[in-house]
C-alpha cells in the first residue's frame, strides 16, 4: 500500500520531474524504434511492452527469491537464460537470437501467471535490425521504474506510451481519452464489491479508472490531504476482491488484449480477467447472456457492421441489426445485473436513429430500465482520431424510467481543434456538481444547459435521446398568432450541384459565407436560403448562416430555398430576421446524423413561428436594414483606408530603394 513522507508540494515536484524523464524515455524508445523499421506505432507499443514485462518479472522474480526461500522463482533451469540481466550484455546476432526466443517461448514456463501465458501468446519479435534491438534494450534497462520516495509512475509511464497511438483502429475504434473516462467512472461511482466489465476494453482504460476511483473513494481525509491515494479504508478482503475478482475486460483484437494485460499488470491488477473474446458473436460458458455484472463501462466501436450468420441469435433477437454500436448495447442491458449500472458512450445515431433497431433499444433503455443521464459532449472530443457526436448514457438494470437528467457540454477543458490543447473552459466540474445534487430541493435547471425531462416527453418525441431536443428553447416567447413554415411559404431544394456549376451572370447560394455565381438560374424573387448540412462538418450540428436573396438566383442542392406565398401575410425580410437569429433554437435542433448531420425539408416546414401585423413586421425589418447599412458603409470606409493605408506604406518603402 502505497504511503508517502513529503509534503503534497514537494511530492508534486518529484512527481513533475520523474514523470518528465520517464517521457523522454518513451520519446527516445519510439524514436529509435521508427528510426530502426518498426515504423507502425501499435508494433512500437507491443514490443516495448514485451520488453517491458520481461523485465519487470524478472525483477519481481529476482525480489521474491531474496525475501523467501522457499519461492520457486520463474526463471529457474533452462529457463534462467530469458531473465533480463542476461539480455543487457549481449550485442549482436546473440542478442537476436535470445531475445527472440524468449519473447516467443516464455508462455511456455512453467510458473508464469495465466496473465503473462495470455500476453506472450503467438508473441513475435519484430525489431530485425540488431543494433536498434540493441539500442532499445538499453533504453529500458536504463528507465528507472523503482519507487521514488513511494511514488509509483510505472503505470503512468505507460499511460504516455499508449497516447502514441495517433490513429484509429478499423470498426470505429479509437481510444477514449482519459478525460472522458474519468468522467464516467466519476458518474457511475463504481464500489469495493462491484464486478465491473468493459466488453470492448482496448486498452483497459475504464477498468484502471474504476480502480483509482474507488482507491480515491476509501482513502482517508488525511492521506488526501497528503496528496496519498492509498486506499487505506478498505478491508483486506476488499482489497483481494479487487485484485482478484473485480474487473473483467473483453476484446476482439489480440494487440490490445496484450497492451491492456501490462497496463492492468503496472497499475497493480495483474489478476483482472482480461480475455481475447468478441462478445457479439461468441458467448462464455456455453450460455447466453451467462454472467452479468453491476457495473458496465464502455465506449464501444461506432460504424461497424458485423457479419449477420457471426452474431449470437439470442443477442440479435428482435433487432435484426449489424451495427456494432446498437448490438453492443443489447449485450450491456442483457449483462447488467439487478440494479446494476453502466456508464457507455454511444453515437448520435443510437439516440435518434429512426431505424427499428435504435427504437427497440431506446424503448428498452425507458421501459426495461431507468435512463438516469444523457449527456452530449462535443464533437470534438474524439479529435484527432475523428470527429462525432457522441453521447454518454447512464442507466440502472430493472427499473422503469420516470425521467432523465440531461446536460449539454458545450467545453471539456480541450481546444475543439486537432490539437486539442487545454483551455480553461471546462463543463466538466459543473456537470458532476449538477449531477451530485441534481435530487436535492436547492437544484436549478438551466435552460440550454441541464435539467430533468419526462419519461412521457421523450415518448412523445419518439423517444430521442439528444439533449438538444429538450434543454433548447423549440419556441420563441411572442404574442402573437402561431403559423407553420409551411402554411407561409413554399419549400425547395436548390437544383444546382456546387461542384458542377459553371460561372455566370446569376447569384449562385451555396453553403459557403460568400455568393458564387452560375450561368443559370432556377429561382426568381425573394427567399430565404437555409443549409441543409452542417457547416461544421462530420458529426456536429451547426448552421453559420442564412441567406436573404432577391431577383433571379441559383441554389446549390444542399440548400431549402422558402418563398413566402403570400406577402400580405408574411414578409421575406421578416422571416430572414427571424429565423437567422433564432436559427439554434428553430433549425440547429432540429437536424440529425451521426456523421452527415442534415436538416430536412419536411422538419423545416413544420416550424411554427410568430406572425405580427405586416406593419410590425415593417417596422423591425426598417430597423434592422438601417443597421446593415450603416454597417455597409462603415465597413466600406474600413476598407478604403486599409487600401490608402497600403499604398502609403508602399510610397514609404519607395523612398528607400535604389
Amino acid at each position: 500500500m502505497i504511503k508517502m513522507t513529503t509534503n503534497s508540494n514537494s511530492r508534486l515536484a518529484m512527481t513533475n520531474f520523474y514523470s518528465s524523464s520517464l517521457r523522454q524515455k518513451i520519446d527516445q524508445l519510439m524514436n529509435i524504434l521508427w528510426a530502426g523499421g518498426v515504423n507502425n506505432p501499435m508494433d512500437s507499443i507491443e514490443q516495448i511492452s514485451y520488453l517491458i514485462f520481461l523485465r519487470l518479472l524478472s525483477e519481481k522474480d529476482d525480489l521474491l527469491a531474496s525475501i523467501d526461500k522457499n519461492y520457486e522463482r520463474i526463471f529457474s533451469g533452462r529457463w534462467a537464460r530469458y531473465s533480463w540481466g542476461n539480455f543487457v550484455t549481449l550485442t549482436g546476432e546473440e542478442l537476436f537470437a535470445s531475445v527472440r526466443s524468449a519473447i516467443e517461448s516464455l508462455h511456455e514456463l512453467p510458473n508464469l501467471s495465466d496473465t503473462g501465458r495470455l500476453l506472450f501468446e503467438r508473441a513475435t519479435l519484430k525489431i530485425y535490425d540488431r543494433p536498434t534491438l540493441r539500442a532499445v534494450v538499453q533504453g529500458i534497462h536504463e528507465i528507472d521504474l523503482t519507487v521514488h520516495d513511494e511514488i509509483d509512475l510505472k503505470g503512468d509511464m505507460y499511460e504516455y506510451l499508449l497516447s502514441k497511438i495517433s490513429m484509429s483502429g478499423t470498426n470505429g475504434q479509437f481510444r477514449t481519452p482519459r478525460h472522458i473516462i474519468d468522467l464516467i467512472v466519476a458518474m457511475v461511482n463504481p464500489q469495493p464489491s462491484d464486478r465491473i466489465c468493459d466488453p470492448a476494453c482496448g486498452t483497459a482504460g475504464f477498468l484502471i479508472a474504476a480502480f483509482n476511483h474507488i482507491l480515491r473513494e476509501h482513502t482517508s481525509k488525511s492521506d488526501l490531504e497528503r496528496g496519498q491515494v492509498t486506499g487505506d479504508l478498505l478491508k483486506p478482503s476488499q482489497w483481494r476482491f479487487l485484485e482478484e475478482q473485480a474487473f473483467t475486460g473483453f476484446d476482439n483484437d489480440a494487440n490490445m488484449v496484450k497492451i491492456a494485460i501490462l497496463n492492468l499488470y503496472l497499475h497493480r491488477l495483474e489478476k483482472a480477467n482480461i480475455r481475447f473474446h468478441n462478445p457479439l458473436t461468441t458467448g462464455l460458458d456455453g450460455s447466453y447472456p451467462g454472467f452479468r455484472y453491476d457495473v458496465i463501462l464502455a465506449n464501444p466501436p461506432f460504424s461497424g457492421k458485423v457479419q449477420k450468420e457471426s452474431i449470437l441469435a439470442d443477442l440479435n433477437h428482435g433487432l435484426n441489426t449489424r451495427a456494432t454500436e446498437l448490438l453492443f448495447l443489447k449485450w450491456f442491458l442483457d449483462h447488467l445485473a439487478a440494479g446494476g449500472r453502466a456508464g457507455i458512450i454511444v453515437p448520435e445515431g443510437v439516440v435518434l436513429g429512426t431505424d427499428r433497431a435504435s427504437k427497440r433499444l431506446r424503448q428498452m433503455l425507458l421501459f426495461e430500465n431507468s435512463l438516469e443521464a444523457v449527456v452530449s459532449l462535443p464533437h470534438a472530443c474524439f479529435k484527432p482520431y475523428a470527429s462525432v457526436a457522441t453521447f454518454v448514457l447512464i442507466f440502472r438494470q430493472g427499473e422503469m424510467t420516470e425521467r432523465t437528467w440531461m446536460y449539454r457540454v458545450e467545453a471539456d477543458g480541450y481546444s475543439q481543434d486537432g490539437v486539442r490543447l487545454p483551455i480553461p473552459e471546462n463543463d466538466f466540474p459543473d456537470l458532476l456538481s449538477q449531477w451530485s445534487r441534481r435530487c436535492e430541493s436547492s437544484y436549478v435547471e438551466v435552460e440550454g444547459k441541464h435539467g430533468w425531462v419526462s419519461a412521457e416527453r421523450l415518448a412523445e418525441q419518439g423517444f430521442e435521446l439528444a439533449p438538444r431536443r429538450y434543454l433548447l428553447r423549440s419556441h420563441i416567447r411572442h404574442d402573437h398568432t402561431l403559423r407553420t413554415i409551411k402554411d407561409l411559404c413554399t419549400l425547395a431544394k436548390g437544383a444546382t450541384p456546387a461542384a458542377k456549376t459553371e460561372p455566370g451572370e446569376y447569384p449562385f447560394v451555396t453553403t459557403a459565407e460568400e455568393l458564387k455565381s452560375s450561368s443559370t438560374y432556377q429561382f426568381e424573387g425573394e427567399a430565404v436560403c437555409i443549409p441543409l448540412v452542417s457547416s461544421t462538418g462530420h458529426g456536429h450540428a451547426s448552421i453559420r448562416q442564412l441567406t436573404y436573396i432577391s431577383g433571379k438566383f441559383a441554389a446549390a442542392t444542399i440548400v431549402a430555398v422558402l418563398q413566402v406565398k403570400d406577402r400580405s401575410q408574411l414578409l421575406p425580410r421578416y422571416l430572414y430576421y427571424l429565423l437567422d437569429s433564432h436559427k439554434e433554437e428553430l433549425l440547429v435542433l432540429l437536424m440529425k446524423g451521426a456523421a452527415n448531420v442534415s436538416l430536412s425539408l419536411t422538419k423545416i416546414g413544420d416550424i411554427k413561428i410568430p406572425v405580427p401585423p405586416i406593419d410590425e413586421q415593417q417596422l423591425m425589418i426598417a430597423e434592422l436594414d438601417n443597421l446593415d447599412n450603416e454597417l455597409g458603409i462603415t465597413q466600406a470606409r474600413l476598407d478604403s483606408l486599409e487600401r490608402q493605408k497600403e499604398e502609403a506604406l508602399m510610397q514609404f518603402k519607395s523612398n528607400f530603394s535604389e
